[in-house]
């Protein structure tokens, strides 16, 4: 029911824009009629938004759910294992119980048969039995008794034993599906609100673009007939036109008709310039630069300020903080895509009446054209609504600008991609990989992933942290370092004044390629002077600080408890409010 209301609101629409412009008799009244939609389509955008924000609300409300249920699950099958080893005790006593008894009846059998061999051999006939054989009699009587009572009950103890055990499985399975259930239909309608975004944006697009050409096919019949009625007019009433007149209007007509046709068609030579702009920044060349320009002058802005915001945090761990980012930017870029690629695909066949050559080159041609600056800002409110925290806001023109490279790396045909993975101890090979402070032959840690064309050569180098040679050359390096830190310090307004001029050129990064960037000395900040005065049995170590911070910014405290441990981190909350009573 819901679809078919969305469905109808959008037909309305549709059918209202159609009337706006069939009133509409000049350019001017087009491009307000475009105007208002524009605004629209920012509403419905926005409505958009909050739905996709309402639904990973939901979401987090079925993850805390499910952790509730997973921690009532645990109490429960704590209380039916204790019951359990219980009943299992139980049992254990109950055999020993019956062993004994086993062992009781032998030996009243072995007595009762050797007083009746004593009996038979002193009267030599067979005899009433005596009152004590009587009363030996009766006793087995009663411990046969007993015996088949303890074995009864040891039946119906093992029976209730393996009932609990298959309820407990049936009631763990049940769980299980049911929450696999939640999960399955959370997941189904996060894909169907992307897939409506995606064909309302196109079939917005495609309405809009179809109702500006049929307009504008109308208002140019509408003028021809015109001219033509009042040829007519003056040619039945003998009135002669000046020459000069007619050749004036035929000088304008082409030109109304090339602006028009120049708008409606992005794929001539007069294309808008925007649109321009994105089909030359294709070029792998161009998106080396930017991935240049993003760690010269980016990158050290997104360092610094998680430098701020993890505070006491070692350079390494920060860096791979900022690799993280620009990787999950990466696969964000590359699932969103290829979820738009189908969608417009799928579009495509459904709106073709003939047969089309539906190839790859031609979607990415489409989607190329459908690239601007609206569209990648539009990618970035959509990441930034799926990841949560507040550490994402000193690296916004970062994350924005990754975007835009990874973005471009995949309407590239062919793709770029990035280099394979390295790893600490790898051989450093400078064909590949620039230096970031340490010149060595051994790799460190990764600080940018190099960039080649798919089945290809590399088109961006990467940077990497390589491992000194020696100490005295580690010395003299830190010495370097102090020197290119003062450098830097020049170059960093040069960086910032790029930023606001928002520049993305190459001279930029290709002068600061030239050196390193800055290192921070993990000696001299205030975690390890606090650190001193703290009880060393109380701090804890450099990673779980790490996973604490980065979990705290992510999660809330319920799950950041139920991923570290109560313990660590009850530690980890103690010695951060403990430091920043010292800050």
């Amino acid at each position: 029911m819901k679809e078919e209301i969305e469905r109808l609101h959008r037909e309305v629409q549709a059918a209202r824009t159609r009337e706006l412009l069939a009133i509409a008799q000049s350019p001017t009244a087009i491009r307000e009629i475009c105007v208002k939609n524009e605004e629209t389509l920012w509403k419905e955008m926005d409505l958009l938004q909050q739905e996709i924000l309402q639904r990973e609300d939901e979401i987090k409300e079925l993850n805390n759910l499910l952790q509730s249920v997973q921690y009532l699950q645990n109490e429960d099958r704590c209380k039916l294992h204790g019951l359990l080893q219980q009943k299992e005790g139980t049992i254990i006593i109950l055999t020993k119980q019956k062993e004994v008894l086993q062992t009781r009846l032998n030996t009243v059998k072995q007595t009762i048969e050797l007083l009746r061999q004593e009996s038979a051999a002193t009267l030599g006939v067979i005899s009433e039995p005596s009152q004590q054989l009587k009363q030996m009699i009766e006793k087995d009587v009663q411990l046969e008794h007993e015996y088949k009572r303890i074995q009864q009950d040891l039946c119906k103890h093992e029976r209730l034993c393996s009932d609990i055990e298959n309820t407990t499985m049936v009631n763990e399975e049940n769980m299980v599906h049911l929450l696999e259930e939640n999960n399955a239909h959370a997941r189904s309608d996060e894909d169907a609100l992307e897939n409506e975004i995606l064909s309302a944006d196109v079939s917005t697009a495609n309405e809009i673009l179809l109702d500006d050409v049929s307009t504008a096919n109308e208002i140019l019949l509408d003028d021809v007939s015109t001219a033509n009625e009042i040829l007519l007019d003056d040619v039945s009433t003998g009135i002669k036109i000046p020459p000069r007149d007619v050749s004036t209007e035929n000088e304008i007509l082409p030109g109304d008709v090339s602006t028009i046709y120049n708008r409606l068609n992005p794929d001539e030579e007069n294309m808008p310039e925007n649109a321009a702009t994105f089909r030359d920044a294709l070029d792998p060349l161009k998106i080396a630069e930017l991935y240049k320009n993003l760690y010269a002058n980016h990158w050290p802005v997104a360092f610094q300020a998680a430098s701020s915001y993890f505070f006491g945090m070692p350079e390494h761990e920060i860096v791979n903080t900022i690799l993280e980012i620009f990787e999950r930017v990466r696969i964000f870029c590359k699932d969103t895509f290829d979820k738009q690629k189908l969608a417009i695909m799928e579009q495509m066949k459904n709106d073709s009446s003939d047969l089309v050559n539906l190839d790859e080159a031609r979607v990415l041609e489409f989607m190329g054209q459908g690239t601007t600056e609206f569209s990648l800002s539009l990618l970035h409110q959509k990441y930034r609504a799926m990841v949560f925290g507040s550490f994402l806001d000193g690296k916004s023109i970062f994350i924005q600008e990754s975007i835009r490279i990874c973005w471009l790396m995949n309407l590239s045909d062919p793709p770029v991609v990035e280099h394979k993975k390295i790893k600490s101890g790898d051989k450093f090979d400078p064909n590949l990989y620039q230096v970031y402070t340490h010149q060595g032959n051994k790799v460190q840690f990764v600080v940018l992933p190099a960039l080649m064309r798919k089945d290809g050569p590399i088109i961006a180098k990467g940077v990497v942290q390589c491992k000194p040679f020696t100490k005295a050359s580690s010395r003299m390096h830190r010495k370097g370092t102090n020197t290119l830190a003062r450098r830097f310090s020049s170059s960093w307004i040069g960086a910032e004044q790029s930023l606001q001029d928002n520049s993305h050129g190459s001279d930029s990064a290709s002068s600061l390629s030239e050196c390193s960037h800055p290192a921070q000395p993990n000696g001299a900040n205030g975690s390890d002077l606090g650190r001193k005065k703290y009880p060393k049995e109380l701090t804890p170590s450099e990673s779980d600080l790490k996973k604490y911070r980065v979990y705290k910014t992510m999660f809330s405290d319920l799950i950041v408890k139920s991923k570290l441990g109560e313990k660590l981190y009850d530690k980890c909350l103690k010695y951060e409010e403990w430091k920043n009573k010292q800050n």
